[in-house]
């Protein structure tokens, strides 16, 4: 039996274009391929228009093209942007043009052959290089077109970064930054990140570049080519591209979504304060009706006792359902007093301001975590004296309130210091800081900016601790300088209490800013005989003590932007003769002499007798 043999498989032809128009040219060209050894299949293309439409169905592996045919800078754009760009192409001319052949190949031509003897084997030698890995070529190529295409294709912005500058964007992510095609190439990408966002970048894009590989994810604000301002959420990981090490990202524009929760978070937070505001609503509304039905009782009983006494008839049991109704309206502030004080203890003490600093900074400084750092610089001051849970309760709220600025990284400084004579605490941060609009609400009762995770009572309540201590919390901050507040206690007062009166008839100035108040006190003190002025403010009081004479001055302890306290401390240096009194809400605890050596010498808490005001002046006269 004989064995057939078995014939060799066909090598593939290579596709040649062949553009020209001259049929010289042509024939020149299919001759010198004719004894070629590589199977050569040629189309001939008469110009461009043909030439896309091959294009369309297939990819030749050389491309020759005949200058004379096609001005010279119709070949550099078919080899640079045109269809051809990165083809094999040969370009032949009639002469040796040392200028045309230099444009040619800078253009990316494979050679520049003018016309010669030796030009058919110059093209012969050409297609057979061009043949040797046809198949391979075209799968590369059709890989790189398939794998663009699906760049291309994303709606999400792909970017590849090779020393933080850009060197591939797709369609996508120039669209959305509003920029033209290759617009963005070269271009730094810290150049696009909005100013306030800039550092913050560049710490993550640093972080990925050192990662090996890992896939980090990270926002940002890029500022588009007409100043919007766009947030991605941005996945990057490092790759290489032509031996360097490169950060490829797919960056998601999510200004929308962000927008959308930032409006959800206001809602939320609107309906969080209603809610505040209802139950604030209910607590009012049980102490109207406690109060309510002690003023029913108290007005129907004046009426009745105003009938009695014009019948000449005894009022006694309808001022002593008064009083009694009274005293019920007493308990009902006394319940949300109590209810609102920060510690049942109010004695007062000497109080070291170091070791409350430290026991706040031990209870805290868990807190401290990550990038979070927690120091404390204690320098040595004078005692101060108060209420030692009330005053550490006021610097861990303020520590804690700095926490909650700086978030996952920054900075928090607890320092006491002695300032002009005065101890002093400052708690300071390095987080966002406080804009203007808000500085003017911070105080306020219910007004906070944590959402649902805020009462907005902690500054509120700080504040009013330290005012019934005789010392000020201040706020300096700036939107992106950070926030710093300062407890600045009184110095220790060297003043001398005041002689007892002498006189009988005493000239009486009462200072409250509530013109009720003011009024009952004038009248109180008027139906014993005395003459009693009037003033609301500070600089009212002063100005009335200039023009008349006094021999006791009663003052509210809270008084429109400042305190009783610091009223007293100014009379007492002009006017130490004076005796002072105090009225306030809150019970003090401060000593009789802690009072005295502060100026004051007798303290009235709301709400007070008639009674006891004149008790304690006459105390004073003794």
């Amino acid at each position: 039996m004989s064995r057939s043999a078995v014939p060799a498989p066909a090598r593939p032809s290579s596709l040649v274009f062949l553009l020209a128009s001259s049929r010289d040219v042509i024939e020149e060209v299919a001759t010198a391929l004719a004894i070629a050894d590589t199977p050569v299949e040629i189309h001939v293309l008469h110009d461009g228009g043909r030439l896309n439409a091959h294009l369309a169905k297939v990819t030749p592996d050389i491309v020759v093209v005949d200058r004379a045919s096609f001005a010279m800078n119709g070949v550099e754009s078919l080899l640079t942007t045109g269809p051809l760009a990165g083809t094999p192409t040969l370009v032949l001319d009639d002469m040796l043009d040392t200028a045309m052949q230099q444009a040619a190949l800078t253009a990316g031509a494979r050679a520049y052959l003018p016309r010669s003897t030796q030009r058919g084997a110059a093209v012969r030698d050409a297609i057979d290089a061009a043949s040797r890995r046809p198949a391979l070529d075209r799968k590369l190529e059709e890989t790189q077109r398939h794998f663009h295409s699906i760049l291309e294709a994303s709606s999400d912005g792909i970017m590849v970064l090779v020393d933080g500058r850009f060197q591939y964007v797709n369609g996508a992510f120039e669209s959305a930054l509003g920029y033209e095609t290759s617009a963005l190439t070269g271009k730094s990408f810290s150049s696009l990140v909005a100013e306030q966002g800039r550092e913050a970048a560049r710490d993550a894009l640093g972080r990925i570049a050192m990662s090996a590989g890992a896939r980090d994810v990270f926002e940002t604000v890029l500022v588009a080519s007409d100043g919007r301002q766009v947030r991605f959420e941005i996945a990057c990981r490092t790759s290489t591209l032509d031996g360097a090490r490169a950060v490829v990202g797919v960056a998601r524009d999510v200004t929308a979504v962000r927008e959308l929760q930032t409006e959800i978070e206001r809602s939320r937070l609107r309906a969080a304060h209603t809610e505040r505001l209802r139950a604030l609503g209910e607590l009012a509304a049980g102490v109207a009706h406690d109060f309510n039905n002690a003023l029913e009782a108290i007005l129907g009983r004046i009426t009745m006792a105003r009938t009695h006494l014009e019948r000449g008839e005894s009022a006694e049991a309808d001022i002593a359902v008064i009083e009694t109704a009274a005293q019920d309206a007493v308990e009902t502030v006394k319940r949300i007093r109590e209810f609102t004080r920060a510690s049942a203890d109010t004695s007062w003490t000497d109080c070291d301001l170091g070791a409350l600093a430290r026991t706040a900074y031990e209870l805290l400084r868990s807190r401290a975590h990550g990038q979070v750092k927690l120091e404390l610089e204690i320098e040595p001051t004078l005692p101060v004296r108060g209420n030692a849970a009330e005053l550490r309760e006021v610097m861990m709220n303020l520590v804690s309130n700095a926490f909650d600025a700086v978030g996952d990284r920054g900075r928090i400084r607890i320092h006491i210091c002695q300032e002009r004579g005065a101890a002093t605490v400052i708690v300071e941060d390095d987080g966002p800081g406080i804009p203007p609009e808000l500085q003017k609400r911070i105080f306020e009762p219910f007004f906070s900016t944590k959402g649902e995770h805020g009462t907005g009572l902690g500054l509120s309540v700080s504040q009013g601790i330290l005012r019934r201590h005789d010392a000020q919390l201040e706020c300096d901050s700036s939107a992106g300088n950070g926030t710093r507040f300062r407890m600045v206690f009184a110095p220790p007062p060297q003043l001398a209490p005041a002689p007892p009166i002498e006189a009988t008839h005493l000239h009486v100035l009462v200072v409250d800013d509530d013109p009720n108040v003011a009024d009952l006190l004038r009248d109180v003190l008027g139906d014993q005989g005395h003459d009693v002025g009037l003033a609301s403010s500070i600089d009212d009081a002063i100005t009335w003590l200039k023009a008349n004479r006094c021999d006791v001055m009663v003052t509210d302890l809270d008084l429109r932007g400042t305190s009783g306290w610091k009223l007293a401390r100014r009379v007492r240096e002009t006017h130490p003769t004076i005796v002072i009194g105090l009225i306030t809400g809150w019970p003090l605890g401060a000593p009789d002499g802690e009072l005295r050596a502060r100026g004051v010498d007798f303290v009235l808490t709301k709400p007070f007798t008639a009674d006891a005001l004149l008790a304690a002046i006459s105390r004073c006269r003794a």
